[in-house]
């Protein structure tokens, strides 16, 4: 509790900085230093953070330092980092959207496994797992009722929470196993046939700020290859893409 009292207040004091300080100064480099100093910082704010939830909201402020600054691809991949711990967060997706027009990006594909999942809420892994810890201890505490008063209700509620655990199962699962690596393009690059340019264009330059999926890593890891939401796969230098 004392630590997100300190994170509060440091966020406070930093938003207060930003508006009294670095809207005042005069130059792009005198607007850089000082956002690289916030940047630096938030990254030690986000090392420090113990929780997932802390963690998430310094991406988010991170996001809205790129933002003012007109850095929209880097703002896009923090906010994408926020939402895989805190998903239904209204503010992150607002900002998101805005930032997302600003670039013009077409809105992504839903996956099969997206569309089967649909009926869930946009939940976290963290949520999923604790939502199925607690459809497991309510389906125990109704059964030890059951136990001792054997109303239809009871059963009929012990096999409805059940039901509901067992799908925030499958969808922990999924999420940790099965939902696709996902990156940010923070430069517009060419998709190569290969790990290199001296192998052949697949297609137009990705631009930055596009979602794709990161399905390997060459053996050096300067290379990702990656499919973008067209289906086109292909490679791409690690230094144009951020991994969320």
């Amino acid at each position: 509790m004392r630590h997100q009292i300190k994170l509060l207040i440091y966020l406070w004091c930093l938003n207060l900085l930003y508006h009294s300080v670095l809207l005042g100064v005069d130059t792009v480099a005198e607007r850089t230093t000082l956002l690289n100093q916030d940047f630096h910082l938030y990254s030690d704010e986000e090392i420090k953070a113990s929780s997932h939830t802390d963690k998430a909201r310094i991406d988010y402020n991170i996001g809205n330092l790129y933002t003012q600054f007109g850095e929209y691809p880097w703002a896009i991949y923090y906010y994408e980092k926020a939402l895989k711990h805190l998903p239904r967060d209204l503010e992150i997706l607002h900002n998101l959207a805005i930032v997302k027009e600003q670039m013009h990006l077409p809105k992504p594909r839903e996956t099969n496994l997206d569309i089967i999942f649909a009926f869930i809420p946009s939940l976290s892994q963290e949520e999923s797992w604790r939502g199925m810890a607690v459809c497991m201890i309510l389906v125990i505490a109704i059964a030890s009722l059951y136990l001792w008063m054997p109303y239809r209700f009871f059963k009929i509620s012990a096999w409805w929470i059940g039901c509901a655990g067992f799908l925030l199962f499958l969808y922990a699962l999924y999420l940790h196993y099965f939902s696709p690596l996902e990156g940010i393009m923070v430069h517009s690059s060419y998709l190569y046939r290969g790990p290199g340019p001296q192998y052949a264009q697949v297609m137009v330059p990705i631009f930055s700020g596009t979602k794709v999926k990161v399905t390997d890593i060459t053996a050096e890891g300067h290379w990702l290859k990656v499919e973008t939401d067209q289906g086109s796969v292909g490679y791409v230098p690690l230094d144009s893409i951020r991994v969320i």
